[in-house]
């Protein structure tokens, strides 16, 4: 989630048109650190005339950077790199996104966006788009299916996760296409902290394939660290805060992990969370995992447990938790 950048204004579009298009129909795997430029190059077609320049910055870090040098009064001003599709597209699997992504610029409209899609020409009206995230006036939304419309991203709290400029972020993006359904990890790079998630959301199109990804932007979208490929849930894991003072509270979710050790979403299923070894003055909340400690509390250690059930499978992880004045 750390190292090396790149800024594209749609570099990692580029990027992952090409992963579709090469060995899509059998297994999708990339990983692309950008130390050494962009491999995929060759690969990909550059439209709406940007311009690429490789050049470092940060010390040893290298990074990509896309301006648009097209007519200035095109509708269509946004940098589109893609690879030619390979027509059989991948089917009824999950399909992970994984990047760490920095916006120079919030004040735009739907910008900064990765995309899945099936696309079977050149226009939109042969492109289906099963999935996206993207910024949106300085939040993350993504798209859902079943009229649920674009749908910003929210904090642990339940509010809307507004984005900062030129922070850098680590988003995780999971698209199950046999079950038609999405989720969003916002993580923040530099801690690898939790900032928000959005879980089990349907997709935009219940088609159950795809055949091409891509990164769009019509400003200057800084990329790093780009992984993408099929996945599996194999793991899980209690993300939230090691320790909670006297009187105040904390939120704690539960995650899967892949066989990678990444990052991904446990199976659609129903996760209850309790107290294993409980103190006076503490409580946590079955559904939400909202944990709460009273002023009267002791200090000591609180092991939290989350259990998640998804038909005969359970997936089930602890967690300590310091209760300090």
């Amino acid at each position: 989630m750390k190292k090396r950048l790149i800024c594209t204004g749609l570099v990692v579009i580029l990027i992952i048109g090409v992963i579709i298009c090469s060995g899509f129909a059998s297994s999708l795997s990339i990983t692309e650190d950008f130390e050494n430029g962009i491999n995929a190059f060759s690969w990909r077609q550059l439209y709406d005339n940007a311009v690429c320049d490789m050049m470092s910055e940060d010390n040893e870090n290298h990074y990509i950077k896309l301006t648009y040098g097209g007519a200035e009064n095109r509708g269509r001003k946004y940098f589109d790199i893609v690879a030619a599709e390979n027509a059989n597209g991948i089917k009824n699997t999950i399909i992970q996104a994984q990047y760490d992504v920095k916006y120079s610029e919030i004040e735009t409209e739907r910008n900064g966006e990765i995309q899945f899609k099936y696309r079977t020409g050149p226009g939109s009206a042969e492109t289906d788009v099963v999935a996206r995230l993207t910024q949106n006036y300085g939040y993350f939304q993504l798209e859902a299916g079943e009229n649920g419309g674009f749908q910003r991203i929210k904090d642990l709290n339940g509010q809307y996760l507004p984005i900062e400029v030129d922070k850098w972020y680590t988003a995780k993006v999971v698209v199950n296409l046999s079950e038609h359904w999405q989720s969003i990890y916002i993580f923040d790079r530099d801690t690898e902290k939790l900032l928000g998630k959005t879980e089990y959301i349907p997709t935009i199109t219940t088609l159950n394939m795809i055949n091409m990804i891509t990164f769009k932007s019509s400003t200057e979208l800084c990329l790093d660290n780009v992984k993408i490929g099929e996945g599996t849930c194999v793991d899980s894991y209690i993300s939230g805060k090691p320790y909670v003072k006297n009187g105040e509270f904390a939120r704690y979710s539960f995650l899967g992990k892949d066989n990678e050790g990444d990052v991904t979403s446990l199976p659609q299923g129903t996760t209850t969370w309790s107290i294993v070894e409980g103190k006076k003055g503490v409580s946590i909340n079955s559904s939400t995992g909202k944990f709460t400690v009273s002023s009267s509390a002791n200090p000591g250690v609180i092991v939290i447990k989350a259990t998640h059930i998804v038909g005969d499978k359970t997936f089930e992880s602890t967690f300590p938790v310091n209760i300090t004045k």
